[in-house]
């Protein structure tokens, strides 16, 4: 502990801290026992980790008090502890071994900063049936399902493989009647608390005064950080079948809301007491969350919100309905952001399919509302259509300058796929700066921005080629690949886990090329010309052939230049197909132009760059001896600008007196070398051409 301005401190050590100190310094940053975020921060050369040892000197911090330590042996850092639940055990949650068997008494015993972690199973509140019973959250306790029972480093959880259950279902199994009011409740929790890794379900809130809301979970003042969980088949008589939330500022990360009921706010009720000053402490946040089949007697299926604000962010709303008004959601007195979100298939028997604004204002962006039905407003009505931007709206939007009206095509809309199929034309024409800096992936886990901007709606369409990703990065993925077996897989899985944070390109090989530049022997046209049909060609088993064979035998992925080839042939630069389209160049040399026997360099791009002496030597100057951009400057700019290709003449180079150490020079004595000569040495030395 140290004593700074008067308020005591205290360190909080657990496995995520960081703990700084400078050089052999006393700690730096400190944590107040009343207070989230009290830091005095000073300059940090080192962090330590948990089970460093290192020796405190403390009196070489500026401004801070610091008592003395009770012995100047060195100290261990310890991380916070671990406590274990699995079910059926009768432990004291030291160890899996001698795990609790009852998570509510894990939670109690718990201590600020602890971690719990719970095994798979199917937990209840209680055995004696009290409906009030709920697992009861607790300030500065994060609390981890999803494994297994043996792992001993947090990486090792897997959520999907091992279901954990926390169900109100306490009384005669499968008699909701008899159920807990709420399966999990947190209450004043005024710094932070963490429920991640459950599925919750069972809860029946069906009585009163609050014990007719929030089903799920029942969250009132405080701040607490829900992430991959599914909340489903919860009820609440009056607000919040899944979740009940009032006066807090909570978190919903990768949540699944599912199939719960209620009278207002099937998926979500939001409240807030509004302070003396008619403001609200209410925020609340959705990310990459999916409320669906919700349903509300009364309002909002999705969500009822009032007095708060909420952000939504790479959330779907599908199939929630409700009796009355706003199908997804229905709000007063409530600013709600939506970004990269998606509403399909919501309905109101009503008004509002999608949102029902009461009072509040709406802000949209970089989201989809398509499909969602009402008697009147199948989307929403808005008094600020300017707040809708970049968004696909059905029906339209007037008011709004970047609202279109066009199907975003869902794989399978009525079944709940609202991914996006090839073509959709909501693919990359997002808004990427109102995507966060901390969102990486999609509500699905792929990439958030693929393809170099971000996708309109929830989804991100990701069409990944593994191969190509090897091939576009031969330097060490294909030997990667190669160790892994010649597993596909192993590629996906580098790029989800490490390449798309290193910003490797996953496209950039040019199969066609590759195809091509097995000129003048032409195997892989001979076998991947012309597949699986006359014409067309086979781009995947030719990248899949670099892979496995390509690159392993040294084989050249650009010696045919395309420009070079449509250079050489008057007839190919003259076709409207082909043109300047260098593809389209290679793609005739692959289906026609290799069977015709056309050579693919005839175009002398060396003696075009050289040319350019005569006006300043402009192409010497920028390209140098890279013979592919001259054949592209003068496919592209040098035919129109009646640019010569001979002026240089290399005989005459050679024949020059002054020349003759180059005519002598068994590499630079040939025409071709001459004119090599001249573009990397002859022209900076001044040599005469003539």
């Amino acid at each position: 502990m140290i004593n700074q301005g008067g308020n005591d401190q205290m360190l909080l050590l657990d496995d995520s801290s960081t703990i700084l100190y400078n050089e052999t310094n006393f700690l730096t940053e400190s944590v107040n026992k009343n207070q989230e975020n009290d830091l005095d921060t000073n300059s940090v050369q080192n962090v330590p980790t948990v089970g460093q040892t290192i020796e405190f000197t403390p009196a070489q911090i500026p401004n801070v008090e610091v008592l003395a330590l009770a012995t100047s042996a060195p100290i261990t850092l310890q991380g916070s502890p671990i406590i274990y639940v699995r079910q059926g055990a009768g432990g004291s949650g030291t160890s899996w071994a001698d795990a609790y068997g009852d998570l509510q008494t894990a939670i109690n015993n718990a201590s600020f900063g602890s971690e719990i972690w719970v095994a798979a199973g199917v937990y209840v509140p209680t055995g004696t049936g009290d409906r009030a019973a709920s697992f009861s959250l607790k300030d500065g306790i994060e609390i981890y399902g999803g494994f297994g029972g043996f792992e001993t480093d947090f990486s090792q959880r897997n959520i999907a493989g091992n279901v954990t259950y926390l169900s109100g279902d306490i009384g005669v199994v499968g008699n909701n009647s008899d159920n807990s009011y709420h399966v999990v409740t947190a209450i004043n929790i005024p710094n932070k608390a963490v429920l991640d890794g459950f599925t919750i379900t069972g809860g029946n809130a069906n009585q009163q005064n609050f014990n007719d809301d929030g089903g799920g979970i029942f969250s009132r003042t405080g701040r607490t950080t829900y992430s991959n969980l599914i909340i489903t088949g919860n009820r609440a008589n009056d607000r919040g079948g899944g979740v009940y939330t009032d006066n807090t500022q909570d978190q919903f990360n990768n949540v699944v809301i599912l199939a719960n009921q209620a009278g207002q706010g099937g998926g979500i009720f939001i409240d807030d007491m509004v302070t003396s000053d008619g403001t609200s402490n209410s925020t609340i946040s959705l990310t990459n969350s999916i409320l669906s089949q919700n349903s509300a007697s009364v309002i909002g299926g999705g969500i009822r919100a009032f007095r708060t604000t909420l952000t939504l962010f790479g959330t779907v709303f599908d199939r929630n309905a409700s009796i009355s008004d706003g199908g997804g959601i229905s709000f007063s007195a409530t600013n709600v952001n939506a970004t990269n979100s998606t509403f399909s298939n919501n309905t109101s028997q009503n008004k509002d399919g999608a949102i029902n604004v009461i009072s509040g204002s709406l802000t949209a962006t970089n989201s989809i509302f398509w499909g969602n039905q009402a008697p009147t407003n199948s989307q929403f009505a808005t008094t600020r259509p300017e707040l809708i931007t970049n968004s696909i709206v059905q029906g339209g939007l007037a008011g709004s300058a970047s609202v279109f009206n066009i199907d975003p095509l869902f794989v399978d809309a009525a079944n709940g796929n609202l991914s996006l199929q090839a073509g959709s034309p909501a693919i990359n024409i997002g808004n990427n700066a109102a995507v966060p800096t901390n969102v990486v992936n999609d509500v699905a886990g792929l990439p958030r921005i693929f393809g170099g901007f971000v996708d309109l709606g929830a989804y991100e369409f990701f069409a990944f080629d593994p191969a190509s990703y090897a091939a576009s990065n031969p330097n060490d993925l294909i030997r990667y690949y190669i160790d892994s077996g010649y597993s596909l897989a192993a590629l996906t899985n580098h790029y989800l886990q490490y390449g798309r944070f290193e910003g490797r390109l996953t496209d950039t090989f040019d199969e066609f090329r590759y195809i091509a530049s097995s000129y003048p022997g032409g195997d892989l046209i001979g076998a991947f010309g012309n597949k699986p049909i006359a014409g067309a060609i086979d781009s995947a088993g030719a990248t899949l052939h670099y892979i496995n064979h390509g690159w392993s035998e040294g084989r050249s992925t650009t010696s045919f230049d395309p420009a070079r080839y449509i250079n050489s042939w008057s007839d190919l630069v003259n076709a409207p197909f082909i043109g300047t389209n260098t593809l389209a160049g290679t793609q005739h040399f692959i289906t026609n132009g290799f069977a015709e026997g056309r050579d693919p360099n005839l175009f002398d791009a060396a003696r075009y760059i050289a040319s350019s002496y005569t006006i300043g030597g402009d192409l010497i100057k920028a390209f140098h001896y890279d013979l592919e951009a001259g054949s592209n400057h003068y496919l592209k700019f040098g035919r129109n600008e009646n640019r010569s290709l001979t002026d240089f003449n290399p005989a005459a180079y050679l024949a020059n007196p002054s020349n003759a150490d180059i005519a002598a020079n068994p590499y630079f004595g040939t025409l071709t070398g001459a004119t090599q000569h001249y573009i990397q040495f002859g022209f900076a030395e001044g040599r005469s051409v003539a």
